[in-house]
């Protein structure tokens, strides 16, 4: 006799209740729960790749390439909805939306681009904070279509923190260089004493 009451037929396996339908007694029924989230992150992981090795990265300036942006987008923009475990695949999580919003810029559809640049742009802060020329980044092409729509008020404050951040970290490489450039001249300047 079976669980639910019916005939067992004959030389069939005993039934767990707990094991899933159709499991036989003692065999897994399949992957558990987290197991099944660990592999459906590991496919976005796996689709975020790939995607960022297909989708092109001159949307906003190069109309040959929107024939190809238009079928990967809604595949692009599914997949990057959640963030992930991997700071990693965050970041091309955030380079990926913002190369779609750069097709939309590009395309004059600005009502899908902002709200793409506004996420690449909080990921990136989240990510990378907000002092880094790739939040800079995200904060110039921001400014970009806000100035592109007319909003030169929101633009301005954007380009200037997206400024302020480029100046900020050329300083160090500035004085960097400075410091080479000193010390060959230093050096030059002792061969020839020599």
């Amino acid at each position: 006799m079976t669980i639910d009451g019916g005939v067992k037929p004959e030389g069939a396996p005993e039934r767990s209740p707990i094991a899933g339908a159709g499991a036989p007694a003692g065999v897994d029924a399949g992957p558990k729960r987290a197991d099944r989230k660990g592999t459906a992150q590991g496919t976005v992981v796996r689709l975020i790749a790939r995607l960022a090795a297909l989708y092109p990265d001159d949307g906003y300036n190069n109309p040959a390439s929107w024939p190809r942006c238009a079928p990967l987008t809604p595949h692009l923009l599914a997949s990057c909805e959640t963030e992930t475990a991997e700071p990693a695949t965050n970041l091309k999580r955030a380079a990926l939306v913002h190369r779609a919003g750069s097709y939309f810029h590009g395309r004059g559809a600005y009502s899908q681009a902002r709200p793409l640049f506004e996420r690449a742009l909080a990921i990136r802060e989240k990510a990378l904070g907000p002092e880094h020329p790739d939040t800079a980044a995200s904060l110039n092409n921001l400014a970009g279509l806000l100035q592109a729509q007319g909003d030169l008020e929101g633009a301005r404050p954007l380009f200037e923190r997206a400024l302020a951040i480029y100046e900020k970290a050329a300083r160090p490489r500035a004085s960097e260089d400075s410091n080479r450039t000193k010390q060959s001249s230093e050096l030059t300047f002792a061969r020839r004493m020599t």
